[in-house]
């Protein structure tokens, strides 16, 4: 334990990390008094009383007046488990996490998972006997990624217990977490020109709103699709048609109410951002084929021929492990947001076969 620190970062922070590596190599039942880590490391006794704390905390030692620095068996603080919580499990998701611990094995942290239904208000609080909250208690977890929304009474309990957390596709607002998100924006603006400038001018927006008001508040869940569409259509003058009023809306009612329109004000063109609300949008369709659509929805399969937009989600869950792993080895740092780019498909075949069958409506 002689190595000097650098100054490339904290000096706590490096004085932690470096007696955290005594503590793996060595198994000392207890660490040295702070005056010596002091003269080791050429540091002050505030520093190595910061550095303590910061062990204290995790987990990792405690500090027991007239005896010292008792290093804690199976210390919690040296866990490698970066837990990523589902609120479902399908063979998309399978799918995801297969690529989640592909990337972690380049991190040298393992990914653990677990489904949960992650609307439970008690899913980790005190008072849940849920295997997330004894994972935090225990502090079993170097990170935990949020596939799902839960509760702000949940999240502020983790973070009291000093989880990093990161959020995967949606942001939390009243929480300074970070997200990986998909960046809607540009590919939003260039669907919408693209329609304007081939003569389709009445877009509308379906999406449902699962959430009530005040948890859309809480969480933003969807804010960044939501806020990218309403930008880019006030920008280029498109708002006959936009999302339904906070609160919850079915896409049936949606789709009932654009479709109770006179014919020739019903939106010629739909984007449905969400791959669920999509589905429905189609069978509203099919169920009435006289209303011809061009119809944009969000649809990550292989087939690039149909009208769509689509988002890399295994490139949205690497960068989210990647980012994971960074906060669970710099707990103390703060991380941005980061936004993964979307795509769109619009073959320009499908627009001249919508004006040919609509060109009375859609000129």
């Amino acid at each position: 334990m002689t190595e000097l620190l650098i100054k490339s970062e904290p000096l706590y922070v490096q004085l932690k990390n470096k007696l955290m590596g005594f503590i793996a190599e060595k198994n000392p039942p207890m660490l040295p008094d702070e005056r010596s880590i002091a003269d080791v490391y050429k540091v002050s006794r505030i520093t190595v009383r910061k550095a303590l704390s910061e062990l204290e905390d995790q987990g990792v030692v405690e500090r027991i007046q007239g005896r010292g620095t008792l290093v804690l068996k199976g210390a919690p603080g040296a866990s490698t488990d970066i837990v990523i919580l589902s609120g479902m499990m399908d063979e998309y998701i399978r799918s995801i996490f297969a690529t989640a611990v592909d990337e972690a094995s380049g991190t040298g942290f393992n990914l653990n998972t677990l489904t949960a239904n992650a609307d439970d208000d008690d899913i980790a609080m005190p008072s849940s006997n849920s295997l997330l909250n004894c994972l935090a208690e225990a502090k079993k977890i170097a990170a935990l990624l949020l596939l799902s929304r839960i509760s702000e009474s949940s999240v502020r309990y983790l973070l009291s217990k000093k989880v990093p957390l990161v959020s995967c596709m949606f942001k939390y607002k009243n929480f300074d977490i970070p997200a990986v998100l998909d960046d809607f924006e540009k590919v939003i603006e260039q669907i919408l020109s693209t329609l304007l400038d081939s003569g389709i001018s009445r877009i509308a927006v379906a999406a449902s709103h699962r959430l009530t008001e005040s948890e859309d508040m809480a969480t933003g869940a969807f804010h960044n699709v939501r806020d990218a569409y309403f930008s880019a259509m006030k920008k280029l003058g498109i708002a006959e048609y936009p999302f339904p009023p906070q609160g919850t809306a079915s896409i049936s009612q949606i789709m009932e109410n654009l479709y109770a329109m006179p014919a020739r004000k019903r939106p010629q063109a739909i984007l449905s951002p969400f791959i669920n609300d999509g589905i429905f949008v189609s069978n509203f369709l099919s169920e009435h084929p006289g209303w011809k659509v061009l119809h944009i929805k969000h649809d990550d399969s292989a087939d690039s021929g149909q009208p769509r937009v689509y988002t890399d989600a295994h490139a949205v869950i690497r960068t989210a492990v990647r980012l994971a792993a960074k906060s669970a080895e710099r707990p103390e740092e703060k991380f941005d947001d980061i936004k993964v780019p979307a795509s769109f498909s619009l073959p320009p075949e499908s627009i001249k076969k919508y004006l040919a069958e609509n060109r009375r409506t859609a000129l």
